[in-house]
């Protein structure tokens, strides 16, 4: 395989940012020691690299509030899955064979019909409670 400057080039910018191996990093120190044109401008675009990024505390700050967000978000979806079902668990009806329409709970099971209502409205509050809790401050 014939090694040309323009595969010198592309390895450039892995080869500035320490991401090659030992064998690769000779390689394109040999090339650029025979080729000068080339390790000029490679030396022009080493100037322009970007920066290293160092880790901060303030990213294990990020993190932790980046979790509670999620565990909020988590907590409302489930919040508002269970609200609908239970509030309309009680509502649901029938129809369609000799009895004609009917309600499945009412009035044979108005006290589980009301528990559910209960455990929905409960529900409703700590979507409420939880959709609050995600809304930015200051808004």
């Amino acid at each position: 395989m014939k090694i040309t400057d323009d595969v010198i080039r592309d390895l450039l910018p892995l080869y500035h940012a320490g991401e090659v191996r030992a064998d690769t990093r000779a390689l394109v120190e040999a090339w650029l020691q025979e080729h000068p044109a080339l390790a000029e401008e490679a030396l022009r675009e080493s100037a322009w690299s970007l920066p290293v990024i160092t880790r901060t505390g303030a990213d294990a700050e990020e993190r932790e509030a980046l979790r509670r967000t999620k565990a909020l978000l988590a907590r409302r979806s489930w919040a508002l899955g269970i609200a609908i079902f239970f509030t309309a668990l009680p509502l649901s009806f029938g129809g369609g064979d000799r009895t004609g329409f009917h309600w499945f709970f009412w009035p044979d099971h108005a006290l589980a019909a009301s528990l559910s209502l209960a455990l929905g409205a409960v529900a409703w509050i700590a979507y409420a409670i939880n959709h609050r809790r995600l809304r930015p401050k200051g808004f």
